[in-house]
Order: C-alpha cells, then sequence, then structure tokens
C-alpha cells in the first residue's frame, strides 16, 4: 500500500461537534427571531438546513457563501440582504470555528501508517478546509510535514464520504486506499484506527481512546 486518503471531516475533525455546539450558541444570541424553542430543537433545525444547502453547493446549483446565506434565511424564516446574512452567519462561523477539534485517534492512527502518501479529500471550501487542518493543528503536526496536497480540493458535484466496503478493499490492488465515514446517514463515527485495522487487518493502538 503507497496511499491513504482520508476525509476531513467526521474522520479528522469533529466537525458535528463543532456544528452542534456553535448552533446551539447562535440560538442563544439571536434568541426571538427563530421558531425554535430550545437550543437544542435549533440545533437540528440547523443541521437540517446546513445538509440541505450544502448539497446545492456540491451539485454546483449555489456559491459556497450563497449556501450560508441560504441557511441563514431558512432558520431564521426571513429573506436578508446579502449583507445582512452574512453578519449573521458570522456569529455562528466564529463559534464553530473555535470549536475545531481533531478526534483523538487521529494522530495515533497517523502514527501506525507506513506509507508513501497521506491525503486529505473533501467536497468542502478549500479555504476553509485548509483553515480548519491549521486551526486543529494537524497541518503543523511533524506527521503531516511528509504529506502531500495537505491543502484539500473542493470536489464539486462529487460526494467525498468515502465507503469502506468490499470496494475500498478492492482498491489495495490499486495500492490506495479511502478512509472515512461508512456512509453519511451513519450517527455514529468508525475510530479511524479500528477502520483501519477492519480494511487491513493490522493490529492498531488504542491507548488514550
Amino acid at each position: 500500500m503507497t496511499a491513504v486518503f482520508f476525509d476531513l471531516d467526521n474522520t479528522l475533525v469533529d466537525h458535528s461537534g463543532a456544528e452542534r455546539v456553535a448552533s446551539m450558541f447562535f440560538y442563544e444570541a439571536i434568541a426571538g427571531q427563530t421558531s425554535a424553542s430550545s437550543p437544542e430543537e435549533f440545533a437540528e433545525l440547523w443541521n437540517r438546513a446546513q445538509d440541505r444547502h450544502m448539497n446545492r453547493y456540491v451539485a454546483g446549483e449555489i456559491s459556497f457563501q450563497e449556501q450560508r446565506r441560504e441557511r441563514i434565511s431558512e432558520v431564521l424564516e426571513t429573506k436578508f440582504s446579502d449583507a445582512e446574512a452574512d453578519d449573521l452567519f458570522s456569529i455562528y462561523l466564529e463559534r464553530y470555528e473555535n470549536c475545531w477539534r481533531a478526534y483523538p485517534d487521529v494522530l495515533p492512527c497517523l502514527e501506525s501508517l507506513r506509507v508513501d502518501h497521506i491525503m486529505v479529500i473533501t467536497n468542502g471550501d478549500a479555504a476553509q478546509q485548509h483553515k480548519k487542518l491549521l486551526r486543529t493543528g494537524l497541518a503543523a503536526s511533524p506527521l503531516l510535514a511528509s504529506w502531500r496536497g495537505t491543502t484539500p480540493n473542493a470536489v464539486r458535484g462529487t460526494r467525498s464520504r468515502l465507503v469502506a466496503t468490499q470496494k475500498s478493499r478492492n482498491l489495495l490492488e490499486q495500492r490506495t486506499v479511502p478512509i472515512g465515514l461508512l456512509d453519511e446517514s451513519v450517527a455514529t463515527r468508525v475510530p479511524t484506527l479500528e477502520l483501519i485495522e477492519r480494511l487491513f487487518g493490522v493490529a492498531a493502538r488504542h491507548d488514550d481512546w
């Protein structure tokens, strides 16, 4: 095996956790402007709006900034000007970015790999995803010094949620293996090292899990 491709969100970085905390904070900041009756209810509304409009972005229907504005208009049930929507979204965005964290098993996983190339693939906005690597400390890790293509490319029109199935095993013949969530609908993340073990039968360390 010479290369491993990792999905970024919810594989290396806890996007869902950051999103939930930030959306609940946003609810408190804009209290009275939404029909949601609690932070938890608002977090669910926010998550559904995010999925809907991010899918439109990935399909090339709208820009990355437009999907942000659409999310604001949907959850607050109001049509805002671009500037107003951007200002409101910035309240959420600041907290979301401050909540970015790499999963605790990520660095042990990277340390366990003996491959030529480790790369990240994502369908998110390239600038934001690169910033995510920087803010979580992954880009500064000595382990990433030898990464090729550490700046993610936005893959428009393609779902980057890579599937760990027999198809992944077959890719071993091509000496390239993708690692990500089993499916976008799966609520529980498979620990990265556990997924490596399932695919390759490699015994991995589970310290600090």
